[in-house]
């Protein structure tokens, strides 16, 4: 494939950088189904962020997948929240909000296991822009520490970065 991918998706949740893409259905059970017989594998299942019931896929190419129960949805799948694991919740935040963002809820991490670490601990701050239902989801992890630095090579493998858009400017 051209350009071809450099380095390796993430597999540890508590290194820094954008961890995985989630989707919201009304059909967990039968889209987590269909994604595995594609070639993607079940990594974790249990309550994400947003208190929904969340099933964490990993594809064939190593991106990291949400879907997360939505009974209201309207659409086959909506692209609902991006998680990113940050070193230091109070770094980034700030930034958000001088683009628009606001923060929904700060919290402890409520199932941890649900990224592969059952016995850790770390907090969560849901951010969303005014007029947008996607969610940015900031993961510090406490114990074990958040560690690393988030890739910056052009044509990473998983997710290096994402694009946001709109139609608004935020207040100075």
């Amino acid at each position: 494939k051209v350009p071809a991918l450099v380095g390796e998706p993430p597999t540890d949740a508590i290194k820094a950088g954008i961890q995985a893409v989630g989707y919201a259905v009304a059909g967990i059970e039968a889209v987590t189904s269909r994604l595995c017989e594609l070639g993607a594998t079940q990594l974790g299942r249990g309550v994400g962020p947003r208190g929904s019931h969340t099933i964490v896929l990993r594809d064939p190419r190593g991106v990291t997948l949400e879907v997360v129960a939505d009974q209201e949805i309207t659409e086959a799948s909506r692209l609902c929240h991006v998680r990113i694991t940050s070193v230091d919740l109070d770094l980034p935040i700030p930034w958000y909000e001088k683009l628009g963002w606001e923060v929904l809820e700060r919290s402890p991490l409520a199932d941890p296991g649900l990224y592969g670490h059952p016995d850790g601990t770390a907090e969560v701050a849901r951010l969303r822009l005014p007029d947008e239902p996607t969610e940015t989801h900031l993961v510090q992890w406490t114990d074990p520490a958040a560690h690393g630095r988030h890739p910056n090579q052009a044509h990473h493998a998983s997710i290096y970065r994402i694009g946001l858009g709109g139609g608004r400017t935020p207040a100075s």
